[in-house]
């Protein structure tokens, strides 16, 4: 029951507001935490000159696992948890705006949150049983504008772009946040990160699939009753992409 209950509460965290979750009698899928990649001389695929002649229109498809372990400290009581997840989420990105449809699975027990979300500019839209709501800084974890641009700019398919390589070994911090934000969301917290990287599959100078993998320690400290919270995520993201006509 406790581990349903954390699972949740992480849920809920997700863009702020969200549909209501069902019950689902499909099997869990393990998470599979692959072996550290061995560094290697990486090949270069996009050049100058191909980088800025890419489509702004793309849609992609993701499939990600996540492991979190939870320790939870305050005076009386240490409590730890391991949660499971699974996120299906497909998205359609044409330059500033984004229509993204995200089914989040808690394991082993199935139970589903969808959540739709619209992303026109710095303005994100949220579907709810009264339609699309305007969110604002009240109603989610970090500023519109913020939670925009992680969603434009870091989503998968953006950094391949960006790094335009088959293998890269490491992530900024700031590329990690981004990835927790749109898979978990995430109050403040101290970050550490443990690993992080991505292998990427292009045809010509365009992305097509690859996978991204990040494991990091997060610690919250409630500043009214100073319990704390330490968290072990490891993220597992497989994605593919297909780009539209330019």
């Amino acid at each position: 029951m406790r581990s349903i209950v954390i699972a949740l509460i992480l849920v809920i965290l997700t863009a702020g507001c969200l549909g209501e979750g069902t019950t689902t009698t499909s099997q869990p899928r393990e998470v599979i935490t692959p072996p550290s990649p061995t560094p290697t001389v990486t090949e270069t695929l996009t050049s100058t000159e191909e980088a800025r002649s890419f489509p702004t229109a793309y849609t992609y498809w993701e499939h990600v696992e996540v492991n979190i372990t939870i320790t939870i400290e305050d005076e009386n009581e240490t409590f730890t948890e391991t949660v499971r997840m699974a996120i299906e989420r497909n998205a359609t990105v044409e330059g500033t705006k984004a229509y993204v449809n995200s089914t989040i699975t808690t394991l082993p027990d199935n139970i589903r949150v969808p959540i739709r979300l619209r992303i026109e500019g710095n303005k994100v839209y949220t579907l709810t049983p009264n339609g699309w709501i305007e969110e604002t800084n009240e109603t989610l974890i970090i500023p519109p504008e913020e939670f925009a641009k992680f969603f434009l700019d870091y989503n998968p398919v953006a950094l391949s772009l960006k790094y335009g390589e088959s293998y890269v070994p490491f992530l900024s911090e700031d590329e990690v946040k981004a990835i927790l934000v749109q898979n978990l969301g995430i109050p403040n917290a101290t970050m550490d990160v443990k690993n992080s990287w991505m292998r990427i599959e292009f045809e010509g100078s365009l992305p097509v699939s690859g996978t991204l993998y990040v494991s990091v320690s997060l610690v919250i400290v409630d500043s009214l009753t100073g319990a704390k919270l330490e968290e072990t995520v490891i993220l597992i993201d497989r994605f593919k992409v297909i780009w539209h006509e330019r």
